[in-house]
């Protein structure tokens, strides 16, 4: 949980663009280290070995791996500046006094509640899409809207991840330029190989104007910018999985329709004390972000590679050569794999498509969608006790005084009745 409880809007959020005034770890300033510190921990990873190539432009597939390999001592210094700094910040977060540490939005509502969250009447049937809404009676709908117009905030991931997306797909059309011309300028130099193309000082400015110690931190950050990107992406697309397994969370509590028989009656409900590990490996939704966030993570490392090539030049221009006459003098390069680089734009749209999904599906069933909104969630809860496993339901529960019914949650399934779709709710 994050920032000022009573505040708090929506149980996931983008959290290294969500800041609080109340908390040093969660106040944007900490959020910019964080940001930092991530990415410097993914660059790091991406470049912790470099390769010594000896002629790039005669590079053959089969014998990549006999390139001599060292550790890229600076990478590794890189690695574990960034890993302390997400130590000293999580740090921070643990020493202060926290409500609730679960990602369960049920758990995060019921904290909300002993800290100025209310519980308002008249909204039992009403969505995070009826905010405007003012309490009253209303009928149940057969299908509820999408997380698409649940908040802005969506709209602007999806519009983000797919612009990644189609700027992944740019060392392909760089691939298709440098294959029918080779460039060469005063600083940089575009040479094809039959895995991809390299970029490094070019012939004309042969003498690097760094050490090469130098160019690796040059490298580094470089690669912090580009890379950047990527984990930015996937950490905003974070937030509408989480959007969904919120929402599936809340839907758990759907209780069944018509005569409860024996199977229904052992049905499970939703239940707020959950472990925050197994609600994560048990939700579908993370689970597919996770392994792409690790597949496209390597992908991406292995699409742009660091490597120290010789720079070809003459005594005068200030290359050195051994007794062979084999030049001495190195530069660093960015080795471009095409073939790597079309998996991970592949992999990006896939991404893209994922979230995209997530984002317009409709949930079926009267039950109103939360999408994990703390006031939604407050307003249709009105009975928070559980039974002995710890679940409850939510459905029908009485008829009011005025002919309206009343819908809310019970800890026993058998107290809930059918949702009638002709009727108004209300209380």
């Amino acid at each position: 949980m994050r920032g000022n409880l009573p505040l708090l809007r929506l149980n996931s959020n983008i959290r290294l663009f969500t800041s609080s005034k109340n908390s040093f770890p969660n106040s944007w300033f900490a959020n910019l280290l964080s940001m930092f510190f991530l990415v410097l921990s993914y660059a790091a990873v991406s470049q912790l070995f470099l390769q010594f190539w000896s002629s790039p432009s005669k590079l053959s597939q089969q014998v990549l791996s006999s390139i001599p390999t060292a550790v890229n001592v600076a990478a590794i210094f890189a690695l574990g500046i960034g890993l302390l700094g997400q130590t000293l910040i999580g740090v921070f977060c643990i020493i202060r006094p926290i409500p609730s540490w679960s990602s369960n939005p049920l758990n995060t509502t019921l904290a909300t509640l002993h800290t100025g969250t209310k519980h308002n009447y008249g909204r039992c049937m009403l969505s995070i899409h009826d905010l405007a809404s003012k309490s009253g009676a209303y009928k149940p709908n057969l299908r509820q809207s999408s997380a698409w117009k649940a908040t802005k905030t969506v709209r602007w991931v999806l519009v983000f991840v797919w612009v990644l997306a189609l700027l992944s797909l740019i060392p392909i059309l760089a691939w298709a330029i440098v294959e029918k011309v080779q460039y060469s300028y005063a600083a940089v130099s575009l040479s094809l190989t039959p895995i991809g193309f390299w970029i490094a000082t070019s012939q004309d400015n042969p003498y690097p104007s760094f050490s090469l110690p130098v160019q690796s931190i040059l490298a580094l950050l470089l690669f912090c910018g580009i890379q950047g990107l990527q984990t930015i992406g996937l950490h905003c697309a974070e937030f509408v999985v989480n959007m969904a397994r919120d929402e599936a969370i809340w839907r758990q509590a759907a209780s069944p329709s018509g005569t409860i028989n024996a199977k229904q009656r052992l049905k499970k409900g939703a239940r707020y004390q959950t472990t925050p590990f197994v609600s994560a490996i048990l939700s579908w939704q993370n689970a597919i972000l996770f392994i792409f966030k690790a597949i496209m993570h390597w992908q991406f490392s292995q699409t742009v590679a660091l490597a120290s090539v010789p720079v070809e030049g003459t005594p005068d221009s200030g290359t050195t050569f051994d007794a062979n006459g084999v030049p001495t003098t190195r530069t660093l390069a960015f080795v471009v794999r095409v073939p790597f680089a079309l998996a991970f734009g592949i992999s990006a749209i896939i991404v893209s498509l994922f979230v995209t999904y997530l984002a317009f599906i409709q949930p079926k069933g009267p039950q109103p969608a939360a999408f994990g909104h703390i006031q939604t969630l407050a307003d249709l809860i009105d009975d928070w006790r559980t039974n002995a496993e710890g679940y409850f339901w939510w459905g029908s529960k009485n008829i009011n005084r005025d002919g309206t019914r009343h819908a809310g949650t019970s800890p026993n399934l058998e107290t809930l009745g059918k949702i009638a779709m002709d009727d108004l709710y209300a209380g």
